[in-house]
């Protein structure tokens, strides 16, 4: 084999093993929003309940209504989408088998096709992270704007 046909081979193994680590990357990550889901949703919940007795129960029902909105996102970040995952089906590769077209000619078409799918897995992996991105600034704004308001409304209270 020579220099040439080792360079495509290489490349194609890199390609097919950059498509692996997005995948195993975009599953993870899809793990860690519907935990983080879970989690701002027992937090909106324990407000909701908090809020019957306060006195500004308004503020935490707000607050609650807040973290159910980034609770929302992180699903959304986690939802299903079009990925390329690695690998192909047998069938792909009869019309080159019933061809007799050498393996490399193959690989170099298959590495075109793994370049497509990796630019759109990237992609993906940025909406995604964008999404959960705005899941987390949207729970910490609303139990910031439930800690502030209860502090104001304190030293309200106590300058009456």
């Amino acid at each position: 084999m020579d220099n040439f046909n080792a360079a495509i081979r290489e490349a194609y193994r890199l390609a097919d093993q950059r498509l692996e680590w997005q995948f195993t990357s975009a599953i993870a990550a899809d793990q860690r929003a519907m935990g983080v889901a879970g989690m701002l949703s027992a937090a909106a919940a324990i407000l909701a309940a908090l809020a019957e007795n306060v006195t500004a129960s308004w503020l935490l029902l707000v607050g609650s209504g807040g973290l159910v909105i980034a609770t929302c996102l992180a699903w959304y970040s986690a939802r299903p989408t079009a990925f390329y995952a690695p690998g192909a089906e047998f069938s792909n590769f009869k019309s080159d088998i019933d061809a007799a077209r050498p393996i490399d000619d193959v690989l170099t078409e298959m590495g075109g096709f793994h370049d497509k799918h990796i630019r759109y897995n990237d992609a993906r992996m940025i909406t995604s992270s964008s999404q959960m991105k705005w899941a987390f600034r949207v729970a910490l704004g609303s139990v910031a704007l439930v800690i502030i308001g209860q502090i104001a409304l304190g030293f309200c209270a106590c300058a009456l």
